[in-house]
Parts: structure tokens; sequence; C-alpha cells
């Protein structure tokens, strides 16, 4: 944190604050009749002082929806964050009134552009103000998944969506005959080992354990 007697700079503003507070306009109230004599959108307001006058300006709350994306974990630039699996809201920082409902999207894969390979959405870290109606955690993706929604949630305070990933490899699995294409199958040696039956294209995370049958 800041230091109240530490000069703020604009970069830390817009880089660190979480919460911001925006003047929305004002009304004139003349004191006597209380009567408007004046209203705006305007941040200031100039007149000539004639009467006791009351000037409210009048300010909204928004919150920090920061969105992440830690490509890093396959080994991608941070200029691939942005894109990498659509993701909804975009990768940065945004500002959002308070109490608006927010939905998070992202795809469950992206391609690579290597022959073969995708990456895949292993899950998102939350983080944020204690406010919120969202726990700060780890969640995991549904792999089977193709258009992954994070549960719907109000701001009351910053949020903080950070999506990880892993590597996926491609398997492709084909006979000489349609007749036999029931009879390949895929052991995944897992702490609960699993099939994958056909012919057809697979996909498995990189260092998987598997064996071809």
């Amino acid at each position: 944190p800041i230091s109240p007697a530490t000069e703020v700079t604009e970069e830390q503003i817009r880089n660190q604050a979480v919460t911001r507070y925006l003047c929305t306009g004002y009304t004139v109230n003349d004191t006597a009749t209380g009567a408007t004599s004046s209203s705006g959108t305007s941040s200031s307001y100039s007149f000539v002082v004639q009467n006791d006058t009351t000037i409210t300006f009048h300010w909204s709350t928004e919150h920090a929806l920061v969105i992440n994306s830690s490509v890093a974990d396959v080994g991608l630039s941070a200029d691939n964050s942005l894109t990498l699996g659509n993701p909804s809201p975009v990768v940065k920082k945004h500002w959002i009134p308070q109490d608006e409902l927010v939905t998070a999207f992202i795809d469950a894969t992206a391609h690579a552009t290597e022959f073969g390979q995708r990456y895949r959405t292993t899950g998102y870290l939350i983080t944020g103000s204690g406010l919120n109606n969202v726990s700060s955690a780890n969640f995991p993706v549904d792999p089977l998944s193709t258009r992954y929604q994070i549960s719907q949630f109000a701001m009351r305070g910053w949020i903080g969506i950070t999506y990880h990933w892993t590597n996926q490899i491609r398997v492709q699995i084909s006979t000489t005959s349609s007749k036999s294409d029931n009879l390949p199958a895929i052991k995944v040696h897992a702490s609960t080992p699993y099939y994958r039956i056909n012919t057809g294209e697979f996909w498995f995370d990189r260092l998987s354990d598997i064996s071809i049958g």
C-alpha cells in the first residue's frame, strides 16, 4: 500500500487503484425556496452569488475488474495473453459500476501454431475484496467444455481473475477397416484410470501417461 504521506503518481493510480469515484454532475438549489435552478453533468459550475445557494455534486463508485492470463504457463509471451482463449471481458483492468452484475467467459481450448498441439485452460484464480460474493481461490475448468462461463457475480469491491493454461498433444487413431473402428482403446494412467475408445482425434495434457492398444 502507498503511504498517505507519499506523493502518488498518475501511473500508480492507473496500475494500483482498485476503487474510484466519478463525478456524475451537480444540482443547484435556491436555499430560500428549495427550487432547483440548475443541473448538469459537468464537474464544475460557475455562477453569480445572489442568494443563499446549495450546490450538490453527485458521485458514483466503480471497482476494478482485473483480467489476467498466465500464458507463461505454456511458454508464451505477455502479448499472447490478450487473445489466447478469446477471454470476455478482455485481458486488462476494467472499471465496473458498483453492484453491476458481471459474467466472464473463456474458451476451454485454444489453437497453437505447432501442428498437433493446442492449449487448454486448466482453471482460474479469483482474488479480490472481501466485499464480493465470490471466494478467493483456484477453480478448475471443465475439460469437456467448449466455452466456459464463470458464475455471475456482483461488483461490490475489486475482483481479479487469472486464467491458467497447460499444453495438450493430439493423438490420432485410425484403422485399415471401418469394421474395426471400435476396437482401438487408449488407457490413461491417472489416479483413477480411464479409457478412450474408438478411432478419431484425442487430446491429452502434455506428459500424460497413456497406453494404446
